[in-house]
């Protein structure tokens, strides 16, 4: 799949980063236009369509800051497809609301023409683009800082995981973290169990958030600001490749990384693969970090968990996944940027 002119011509602007790749349009000859469906309406490019919120957030989001400007001009909203399944536009339709997005989705996975397609440049994507760009920035802390008022009795928040019980890999023993940092005043936020507005109202009231790197902070840094506080807990190596950017560019302050990482245990066979890597981190040294950077007050150092709390954490995610962990380096590269042409 390719998106191209009326000449066949790839179009530049459709040049497309998804997930740690760069796709390229292609020419496309007389021979393979022929015989394409064709299709008399109108549509606005957006892109790949993710089914996962956090690349919903970061990619399929990208090219909407063109929306307002061309809304009358268009019919709908073409997405490209990510999977063989037709994705569900209701899913995400609290998003698309409060972005003002009121056309229908179009999603394509075979060759189409239609009558007119406007395609603006994309305005964020993964790695250093996770920075966006001026309209695309804009747009979203315009349209999100509408949402809902900030929270007034939220400053501090803890962003669990604890909630997906261990699903999609995570931290060994993430409540006791989430225990010492209640006893420093933080609240334990499940973002997953709130709805849109609620989330965002929170992330709007906090002065200062603690999490593991995650999705949802994709959508906390939209609505981030110059004086509130973020600490990620690496639970991947590579776990602050796109949210370090995104998080400086639209806060307009970095946040601290800690990587407290020890060890990663692993299911080999599950894919992808980080699904199935489980962090062991020194406490003590994300104590150290959080009290010197200025998230806690208490100077009693936090103890580590000991050998038996990993054995039982172990055991129990090797009999609810049905597979053996392994204990690997924790040594990981970020992602390549690789280069593809749309296919």
């Amino acid at each position: 799949m390719s998106v191209n002119d009326e000449a066949g011509l790839p179009v530049r602007d459709a040049i497309t980063t998804a997930k740690h790749a760069v796709h390229f349009p292609r020419y496309l000859s007389e021979k393979e236009r022929s015989g394409v469906e064709f299709d008399m309406g109108r549509y606005l490019f957006c892109g790949f369509y993710f089914p996962h919120f956090g690349h919903f957030i970061l990619e399929s989001l990208s090219r909407l800051w063109a929306y307002e400007a061309y809304k009358d001009q268009i019919d709908g909203l073409i997405f490209l497809r990510d999977s063989r399944k037709i994705p569900d536009p209701n899913v995400y339709q609290e998003i698309f609301d409060l972005l003002g997005v009121t056309h229908p989705i179009k999603f394509v996975q075979s060759p189409l023409q239609c009558a007119k397609l406007i395609v603006p440049q994309q305005g964020i994507g993964m790695g250093a683009f996770a920075s966006g760009t001026d309209p695309l920035r804009s747009f979203i802390k315009e349209k999100f800082s509408q949402v809902a008022e900030p929270f007034k009795d939220c400053d501090k928040i803890y962003i669990s995981r604890s909630g997906y019980q261990m699903r999609r890999g995570g931290m060994l023993c993430e409540n006791i973290l989430e225990s010492n940092l209640v006893a420093q005043g933080y609240k334990i936020f499940h973002p997953q169990s709130e709805n849109l507005k609620t989330q965002i109202a929170t992330y709007r009231g906090a002065k200062m958030i603690v999490s593991p790197d995650n999705s949802a902070l994709h959508l906390a840094a939209f609505v981030g600001t110059p004086d509130q506080k973020v600490a990620i807990v690496l639970r991947r190596k590579h776990g602050a490749v796109d949210l370090f950017p995104q998080l400086t560019a639209f806060s307009g302050r970095e946040p601290l990384i800690i990587d407290a990482i020890e060890k990663i245990w692993a299911q080999e066979d599950r894919v992808p693969s980080t699904w199935g890597h489980y962090a062991e981190h020194s406490f003590e040294a994300i104590h150290q970090q959080l009290l010197e950077n200025g998230f806690i007050q208490n100077d009693l150092p936090w103890r580590n968990i000991g050998p038996w709390l990993v054995k039982r954490a172990i055991a129990e995610l090797e009999n609810r996944n049905g597979g053996a962990l392994t204990a690997i380096s924790p040594d990981c590269n970020p992602p390549v940027m690789e280069a593809h042409y749309f296919t």
